[in-house]
């Protein structure tokens, strides 16, 4: 997908919260010319070194 660069966000202190938030996420895949949208749940686990991980 093409992101414009006034756009993009890589801070994790800003996408984290967003994430916990909202944590469904949808995968678009076409087979055949027939689209399909499957909805993935975002899972986050804190790890060691105070470290958030995204399942």
């Amino acid at each position: 997908m093409y992101l414009p660069h006034h756009f993009k966000e890589e801070r994790l202190e800003i996408l984290l919260p967003i994430i916990q938030e909202y944590p469904l996420g949808i995968i678009v895949t076409i087979d055949q010319g027939v689209a399909s949208a499957n909805h993935l749940p975002f899972f986050t686990k804190k790890g060691l070194y105070k470290r958030t991980y995204l399942k």
